[in-house]
């Protein structure tokens, strides 16, 4: 499925990982974008 950011558009990382945080006392959720070392 397609992941959007908080604007409504696709969330692009060129082929990386990301994960979804949730939303857990005070700083909320969010997305953490991670190098894997095989990104082209």
């Amino acid at each position: 499925s397609v992941e959007l950011d908080s604007d409504g558009e696709p969330i692009r990382n060129g082929g990386g990982l990301y994960y979804i945080l949730p939303v857990v006392q005070g700083k909320g959720g969010g997305l953490e974008f991670a190098k894997t070392g095989s990104q082209s």
